[in-house]
């Protein structure tokens, strides 16, 4: 499950002496030169220990059991701020990767008033969760879909050169501008009947027919 852990650690922090006489229950505790918590590390390079602070599948729910942490150890991070050596003083929050275009996350002002109050920082880490990805099947169209894809095509141009009449040429290099513009597909045969309404049609038309 995703969890908020409050992380400290340093080359110099006396990580041993500080534990012995402190009230926090460490969840993993490291020193110089011995076995590493990052896998692609080989030895850690400092002295510290984990604390978890707040568990939950939401950050919402990791924020609230935090505030509850911070307020409870006050003692405890006072005497942390107080001491020289530590180089990683924070709070690290995980959670899962949403499925979406953006994600947005934020701290309640709380959280950042009492961060801040124990010279905390703060981290926010994001895990990507593997989801089954159903293929879709490539089917051709039939006669019937292509036939409306056409309608559609010729009714959305005529109406849109109705209203803008003025932004194309009454020509052949023209029309096939406007086809690009509007990134669809006619036939020739549906293009004379599409301008005829329009000045010049019987340009365009002799264009059409040569």
């Amino acid at each position: 499950m995703p969890e908020c852990v409050l992380r400290v650690a340093g080359a110099t922090f006396p990580v041993d002496e500080f534990l012995a006489e402190s009230t926090l229950e460490p969840c993993a505790v490291f020193h110089v030169g011995g076995e590493s918590l990052v896998r692609s590390r080989p030895a850690s390079a400092r002295n510290g220990f984990f604390v978890s602070t707040g568990e939950g599948n939401d950050l919402q729910g990791q924020i609230d059991r935090t505030i509850e942490f911070l307020k409870a150890n006050r003692t405890e991070l006072l005497r942390l701020k107080a001491l020289d050596g530590i180089e990683w003083f924070a709070l690290g929050f995980a959670i899962h990767r949403r499925d979406v275009l953006a994600q947005y996350d934020k701290f309640s002002r709380e959280l950042i008033a009492l961060a801040a109050e124990f010279g905390l920082s703060i981290e926010l880490n994001q895990y990507a969760v593997k989801t089954r990805i159903k293929k879709r099947s490539k089917k051709k169209a039939t006669g019937k879909q292509r036939e409306n894809s056409s309608r559609w095509a010729t009714q959305r141009l005529r109406r849109d050169l109705r209203r803008w009449p003025a932004l194309f040429d009454t020509s052949l290099r023209g029309c096939h501008h406007a086809i690009a513009v509007f990134g669809l597909r006619l036939s020739d045969r549906n293009l004379p009947m599409i301008f005829k309404e329009l000045p010049g049609a019987g340009l365009l038309q002799r264009g059409f027919h040569g």
